[in-house]
């Protein structure tokens, strides 16, 4: 009996380890069509650049599938996400993607702890709702960190469907716009994504295809939070949104990463020490340098 469940165990880990190749194999596939089919420019990586990023996303997904295992275990992050020397001053509000939830933040938020800042994570509900469903979720945690800390500005990191979510509620809720000093989105599909191309039904075509009427009418981030330093950051090689052009917006800080999958951005320690540094220090209350523009930047990993 015990061998039998061996062996079936065996067999679920390396049916998990086929799916995921395969996910891997087929949006890869998709994503060189796509450059293809549009004359589109992809940075070489080579066989073993290739190889080297099948293995570094599957090693994502095996990070991210711990912290979600290990989110109700009740660890704490370090002390200083408590009582970090910029005090009370500099909050970090995490905002997730697609299928995911706020454990998948574990990685950065202990990155940010070290450097002494508080930060939170948001948990937008389960996929495959309505954007307005995403956006009460939001709207509720940003207003209560904002309660909570009432003399500090807030900073935000956002991945994927995430940075939509945070344009939705920002554009509806000038208040709490007006406490936003800086914005990081990860891989967010501002400009929707050609890997829904050949997707046409459900929510999530309707929130995220270049198509998209909901992304038509999403108010830019130097009109809704025109206070904010807005970063976009986004990977050459992202292959669920592309071309990478689509997760960039006008008016913000572009820095596109090369040879980081879409997860990888939520869990790569280069990105998180980017993350970290363009965050920086919190800015007084008040204190605005300019918010948006800047020259696009090309960062390697």
């Amino acid at each position: 009996m015990e061998s039998r469940l061996v062996l079936g165990a065996l067999l679920l880990v390396a049916a998990y380890f086929g799916y995921v190749l395969l996910w891997i194999a087929v949006t890869q596939a998709r994503f060189f069509a796509w450059h293809r089919r549009n004359g589109s420019h992809i940075l070489p990586l080579g066989g073993l650049g290739w190889a080297s990023f099948y293995l570094r996303t599957v090693a994502s997904i095996l990070r991210l599938s711990w912290w979600w295992a290990t989110a109700s275990s009740g660890r704490p992050l370090p002390k200083s996400v408590r009582a970090g020397e910029f005090g009370p001053d500099a909050v970090v509000l995490c905002i997730h993607g697609f299928h995911m939830d706020e454990s998948c933040f574990w990685g950065l938020r202990k990155r940010l702890a070290r450097q002494g800042r508080t930060s939170f994570a948001v948990d937008l509900g389960l996929p495959y709702r309505k954007p307005e469903v995403y956006a009460r979720a939001l709207h509720r945690d940003l207003a209560t960190v904002a309660a909570a800390f009432p003399a500090a500005r807030i900073d935000v990191v956002a991945h994927s469907m995430g940075g939509l979510v945070l344009r939705h509620v920002l554009g509806e809720a000038p208040a709490l716009a007006a406490r936003i000093d800086r914005i990081v989105t990860l891989g967010t599909p501002h400009q929707g994504t050609a890997l829904l191309g050949w997707f046409r039904h459900g929510q999530v075509y309707r929130m995220m295809s270049r198509e998209s009427e909901y992304l038509r009418h999403l108010p830019p981030l130097a009109d809704s939070a025109p206070g904010a330093r807005v970063t976009t950051l986004a990977s050459a090689h992202d292959l669920l949104v592309y071309p990478v052009e689509c997760a960039h917006l006008e008016h913000a800080r572009r820095i596109t990463i090369e040879a980081v999958g879409h997860l990888g951005l939520l869990t790569d320690a280069g990105v998180h020490a980017r993350v970290a540094e363009l965050l920086g220090a919190p800015s007084a209350l008040g204190a605005g340098e300019a918010g948006h523009g800047g020259p696009e930047q090309q960062h390697s990993q």
